[in-house]
């Protein structure tokens, strides 16, 4: 397979530093396939910021070609794509007969412009998104408009963590065409070493203190001012704890002040450092911080874990998924200094075996991921040879509501051992349900439902529970009912009959009995198909959907989920969906509860509401 990659998020001559992880797993993808890079470069009248860079140079053994996209500074951001792709297209034309499918790496204005050079040029394209491309330039309604417009377009979406997927199916994106693909590590770079040994090749071998390390960009969003505060905090009356900052970026300067303000060498600000380096600062730490305010699946994190250290980080994107266990470290808000600064000092007083961390934290190397982006690559170019390629973008709201009652009056008439949406309407009962866990806030979830004595239906991911021993234990002890949520969260329609059998008992031999009387499973993004309901009856399971959705994956502030869920909203037999991981569903919960008590609503299980009992027929039976 013969691959070219459209993205501005590339190393160069002049910033041999930048974007590591693409770096590392186009570098691993060009091991298996045949890879050229067009990185481009940001360039208008007079200059610009990548005017020293060559047109061409080879990276790794890559072929990288930089044409330059116009670039309109604080003016041009809208624009942006359009004239990333009129500028690259020549580029992309004299090429087009010498591959087989094009990448864009970021979502905009590289993804957007990657579909319309796709389609100039006829070949299928598949678009990654990483994370504040669409956890924040997304918000942009002016770019949301052309992302919701185009990027549903693309034969492929490659998202690194669930919670992108997620926002990517909220612009419009076909599910059945989001992969996911967790970034690498490379473990020949990232294993527990020791301390002082580090520090000694770091030329600080007679520090004695603990230290926070924190690599990242420089800028406020990746939240190095909060931790500035924190440790300001921290370290009043305190002597013995150091932060060292390892990278550039616009808030240097706000924190050498931060740093002359505590005198000393309290702050270190190590500077940008070479990728081989930067293992030798993460095995010099205590403790690895990375407060962002939004993050995708970052590498630092997995790079951290891998050298055997604890972290503490901000509860943002696919970061709960990544520091899943305690043992692991602490979430903590992002933009809370105090919080911050408590998580800092009660992980610093916190002993721990570091191959114990490398060991729970293990994520595969790049290999393993670009074999991964590979297949995605792969099953765009077969789309499009048979015919397949190209998924529509999502119709209209008002055919979309036709749909989604004729679907409603389907699942209306199917049996249950098929199929359950929602309960009787006569009774005024609601069934909550909460899926993707178990994950770090699992018992935050378990504690509220407690306090308001509330049951409810817990669609437990496969992984998770691996990844959580313990947890779906503590959910069914609560009196809790728990459900399948496939063990990869592969969409069911996608899978032949074997790999979603697998699916499912991989999945169900992970959850312990619980109150349920039947087994139920949730597809993930409640995908079905005819033939994925029938296969998950014939192998004894009630999918399960939902009638009433809280749109929790679709804000991140907890008031617009309560008024989703108002009383006046929720109807009598009701199946809510509702997500684990996320602080604001947790925050939108205590009175999202109290307003369907105070109107008189019981709030129940799935069993309880469908009415199963244990004297029913198995599904498997009732499905013939």
């Amino acid at each position: 397979m013969r691959v070219l990659v459209v993205t501005k998020i590339y190393p160069n001559a002049a910033e041999p530093l930048s974007s590591p992880f693409n770096r590392q797993q186009i570098t691993a993808l060009s091991r298996r396939c045949s890879v050229e890079v067009l990185a481009t470069i940001p360039w208008f009248p007079g200059g610009g910021p990548g005017s020293s860079v060559p047109a061409r140079e080879v990276i790794d053994g890559v072929e990288v070609v930089h044409p330059r996209t116009p670039y309109l500074p604080r003016v041009g951001h809208a624009l942006s794509a359009g004239l990333y792709a009129a500028a690259v297209l020549p580029s992309v034309l004299a090429r087009r007969d010498r591959f087989d499918v094009l990448l864009g790496s970021w979502a905009y204005p590289d993804g957007v412009a990657a579909v319309m050079l796709g389609r100039a040029a006829g070949l299928p394209t598949v678009v990654k998104v990483h994370g504040s491309d669409l956890d924040l330039l997304a918000q942009r309604p002016s770019l949301r408009w052309q992302m919701s417009r185009l990027l549903p377009r693309a034969d492929r979406i490659v998202a690194v963590s669930r919670s992108l997927a997620e926002r990517a199916v909220a612009l419009g994106v076909d599910p059945a065409r989001i992969d996911l693909v967790m970034n690498g590590v490379d473990t020949d770079l990232f294993h527990p070493r020791d301390r002082a040994a580090a520090r000694e090749a770091l030329g600080h071998g007679s520090d004695r203190r603990r230290w926070i390390v924190c690599v990242a960009r420089l800028r406020p969003d990746k939240g190095v001012l909060d931790l500035a505060s924190a440790f300001t905090s921290l370290a009043k009356g305190r002597d013995d704890v150091a932060l060292a900052l390892v990278g550039e970026g616009d808030a240097r300067g706000q924190l050498e002040q931060a740093a002359r303000a505590l005198g000393g060498d309290r702050i270190i600000l190590a500077g940008a450092r070479a990728l081989p380096e930067v293992p030798l600062w993460m095995s010099a730490a205590d403790v690895v911080t990375l407060p962002s305010h939004h993050e995708g699946t970052p590498n630092v994190l997995l790079e951290a874990l891998a050298c055997g250290r604890r972290v503490v980080a901000t509860r943002v994107g696919g970061i709960p998924d990544v520091v899943h266990a305690p043992a692991l470290g602490a979430l903590v808000p992002a933009s809370d200094p105090t919080s911050l600064a408590t998580a800092l000092a009660e992980a610093l007083a916190t002993p721990y075996d570091p191959t114990a961390v490398a060991e729970l934290g293990a994520r595969g190397g790049w290999q393993e991921s670009a074999a991964n982006l590979a297949a995605s690559l792969e099953r765009a170019v077969a789309q499009n040879r048979t015919g397949q390629g190209t998924s529509p973008v999502r119709p209209p709201p008002r055919v979309e509501s036709v749909r989604s009652r004729a679907r409603q009056r389907v699942a209306d008439v199917l049996p249950r051992s098929l199929l359950i949406r929602h309960g009787a309407r006569d009774r005024r009962q609601v069934a909550l349900t909460f899926d993707d866990g178990p994950d770090a806030m699992t018992d935050a979830y378990l504690d509220v439902l407690g306090r308001y004595d509330a049951r409810a239906t817990f669609f437990l991911v496969g992984d998770a529970c691996a990844r959580w021993p313990g947890a779906a234990a503590r959910i069914a002890a609560r009196g809790h009912e728990l459900g399948g949520h496939g063990f990869t969260h592969t969409i069911f329609p996608s899978l032949d009959a074997a790999a979603l059998k697998s699916e499912l008992e991989r999945t169900d031999a992970l959850l312990p009995a619980g109150p349920g009387v039947r087994k139920l499973v949730r597809p993930p993004r409640g995908a079905t198909s005819p033939v994925s309901l029938l296969r998950c009856a014939r192998a004894g399971y009630v999918t399960v959907l939902w009638s009433r959705d809280s749109d929790d994956c679709r804000t991140d502030r907890a008031e617009q989920v309560v008024a989703a869920l108002a009383p006046e909203v929720v109807e009598a037999g009701d199946i809510v969906l509702l997500h684990e991981g996320q602080t604001w569903t947790l925050d939108a919960l205590p009175p999202i509860l109290e307003r369907l008590r105070s109107v008189g609503f019981e709030l129940v299980t799935i069993s309880e509401m469908a009415g199963f009992s244990r004297a029913e027929p198995a599904p498997a039976a009732a499905a013939g």
